[in-house]
C-alpha cells in the first residue's frame, strides 16, 4: 500500500497475509439463521468498504499508477455497463451487480499496491494456516459422524456453503498458493504442514467432485511448465501431481473405506443444485446465454439479469463469459475478458523474461490461470467467497508482473477515480443495508419463492432471482 512510515512498512507484511487468512476461515463461522451465502455477502460488502478507503488514501500518496490505455479501457467499460443497467428491466439490481464488480476491482488494486515480494512468505504460510484449519475442522466432524454410526451427507461436512460445490471455487486459488508453501518454504516444518494441507483440500476437491477445479489446475500448472520452462515451475507442478496422488488415496481409503468398513454409505440430499454438474443442464444454461446475447448483442439483458430468466437448472450459466456476454453486452463482455486473458498474458511475458522467476509468482500465476480456465465450466466469480479469491490473487499477479515503470495519471485524473470508485463502494453498502431489511435478503424488485422441491438458486444472495 506504499506507507511511508518504517512501522506500517514492518505491519504490511501481516496485514496482507491477513487476508487469505481470512477468506479461508470464513466458512467456519456459524452463520445462523442466516445462509451461508448472505453471510459471507455481508461480509464480503463490509470488506470492500474498508478497502475502498485503504484504496483511496493509497491513490492520495502515490497517484493512480494505470496505465492510459487501461484508464480508457475501463471508462469505456463502465459506461457500457451503465448504458445497460440503465435498459435493464430493474436497473437497481443491475446497478448492484456493476457496483460489486468495482468494489472486487478496487480490491484487487490495492492489493497490487501492497509489497507483494515482501510479503510472499507470510502470505503461503497463510493459506496454509488457514485452509489447514477448515481441512481439519470437517475431518473431525467427519470422524465423530463415522464414530457415532451418523448419516454420512456431504454438505454436512462441507460446511460454510450453500451447495458444497461452491468450495472447489476458491480451491482454485487456494491449491497453487498451498503449492508454494509446501515447494519453496524455508522451514522443513512448514512445507511438510502444508503439502499434507495441500492432501487434504485435494481429498476434499474428490470428495466434492468440483472437476471444474480439477481441469483448471491441472491444464494451469502443465501450461506452466510448458511456457516458462524453468526448474521451479516443474517443482510446483510435481508438488500438485503428488499431493493430487496423496488426497486421492485418503479419499479412497479414509472418506469412502473407512465408511464403507462401518456400513455407513455416502448419501446425497435432494439437491438438484448439487447436480448442475451435468453436461446437459450446463449446455441448457449456455443456450440460454447465447440466446440472450443474439438477441440484445449491443448492451446484453442487464447486469444480473440472467437470474430474471427464471430458467430451472440455475441463476447464472455456469460459464462466466457467456454470462457477461449475455448480460453486460458483447462489447463490455469482450472487454472484460480481454482484460483477463491480457493479465494473464503480460503476466507470462514477464515471467519468461525474468532470468529465475520466485516460485511465489508462478504459484500465483497458475493460480489465476486455473481460475479463468474454470469459469469456463463454472460460475466461479459469482459466489462472493470465490470473488475475494480470484481478485486477491490477480492483484498479487499485476503487481509481480506489473512494469516498473507504470504511468501514473495527473492529480484531477486520480480524484476523480477516486470519487467514482468511492462512490459506487458507498452505494454497493447503502444497498445492501436497504436488502438486509428485507426477510430474506433479495435483490430484485419482487421476490420469487421457490416451490418446496425446487433448489435456491444463489446469485448476489441465497434468493438470488430478480
Amino acid at each position: 500500500m506504499s506507507l511511508p512510515s518504517h512501522r506500517h512498512q514492518r505491519a504490511e507484511p501481516l496485514v496482507l497475509a491477513s487476508v487469505p487468512l481470512l477468506l479461508a476461515t470464513v466458512p467456519l463461522l456459524r452463520s445462523g439463521a442466516w445462509a451461508p451465502i448472505d453471510v459471507q455477502r455481508l461480509l464480503q460488502v463490509l470488506g470492500l468498504l474498508i478497502a475502498g478507503f485503504c484504496w483511496a488514501l493509497s491513490i492520495r500518496r502515490s497517484g493512480l499508477a494505470m496505465p492510459r490505455v487501461a484508464r480508457h479501457a475501463l471508462v469505456l467499460w463502465l459506461l457500457l455497463a451503465l448504458a445497460s443497467a440503465a435498459s435493464a428491466a430493474q436497473t437497481p439490481a443491475a446497478l448492484q451487480e456493476i457496483a460489486l464488480l468495482v468494489g472486487c476491482l478496487i480490491f484487487m488494486d490495492l492489493m497490487r499496491r501492497c509489497d507483494v515480494r515482501r510479503s510472499a512468505l507470510w502470505v503461503s504460510r497463510s493459506v496454509a494456516l488457514g485452509a489447514g484449519m477448515y481441512a481439519s475442522v470437517v475431518l473431525l466432524v467427519f470422524a465423530a459422524a463415522t464414530a457415532s454410526g451418523d448419516s454420512l451427507y456431504i454438505s454436512s461436512f462441507v460446511f460454510g456453503f450453500d451447495n458444497y460445490r461452491f468450495l472447489s471455487h476458491s480451491q482454485t486459488v487456494i491449491l497453487p498458493l498451498l503449492a508454494v508453501a509446501a515447494a519453496s518454504d524455508p522451514q522443513q516444518r512448514w512445507r511438510r504442514s502444508a503439502f499434507v494441507v495441500l492432501v487434504l483440500q485435494i481429498a476434499l476437491l474428490v470428495l466434492t467432485r468440483g472437476r471444474a477445479t480439477m481441469l483448471g489446475v491441472a491444464m494451469a500448472a502443465l501450461a506452466a511448465v510448458w511456457l516458462f520452462r524453468k526448474p521451479d515451475a516443474a517443482r510446483l507442478a510435481r508438488t500438485l501431481a503428488w499431493a493430487a496422488l496423496g488426497g486421492t488415496l485418503v479419499y479412497w481409503v479414509v472418506l469412502q473405506g473407512l465408511p464403507a468398513l462401518l456400513g455407513l454409505p455416502w448419501l446425497e440430499r435432494a439437491d438438484p443444485a448439487a447436480s448442475l454438474g451435468s453436461g446437459q443442464e450446463r449446455l441448457l444454461l449456455w443456450a440460454h446465454a447465447l440466446q440472450s446475447a443474439w438477441r440484445s448483442p449491443w448492451l446484453g439483458i442487464g447486469p444480473m439479469h440472467y437470474a430474471a430468466l427464471h430458467l430451472d437448472p440455475g441463476a447464472h450459466p455456469h460459464n462466466i463469459y457467456l454470462q457477461w456476454l449475455a448480460e453486460y453486452g458483447v462489447m463490455a463482455g469482450a472487454l472484460m475478458v480481454v482484460a483477463l486473458l491480457r493479465v494473464i498474458y503480460v503476466g507470462a511475458q514477464r515471467l519468461r523474461a525474468e532470468r529465475q522467476p520466485t516460485v511465489f509468482a508462478l504459484g500465483v500465476w497458475i493460480a489465476c490461470t486455473g481460475a479463468v480456465l474454470d469459469g469456463l465450466l463454472s460460475g466461479n466469480f459469482v459466489m462472493p467467497l470465490s470473488q475475494c479469491w480470484i481478485a486477491f490473487a490477480f492483484g498479487l499477479l499485476l503487481h509481480l508482473t506489473q512494469s516498473p515503470t507504470v504511468g501514473l495519471a495527473n492529480g484531477g485524473q486520480s480524484a476523480v477515480v477516486t470519487a467514482v470508485g468511492l462512490m459506487f463502494v458507498l452505494g454497493l453498502s447503502a444497498k445492501v443495508a436497504a436488502d438486509l431489511g428485507k426477510d430474506p435478503p433479495y435483490a430484485g424488485e419482487a421476490l420469487q419463492y421457490t416451490a418446496p422441491d425446487k433448489s435456491l438458486d444463489p446469485r448476489f444472495w441465497l434468493h438470488g432471482r430478480i
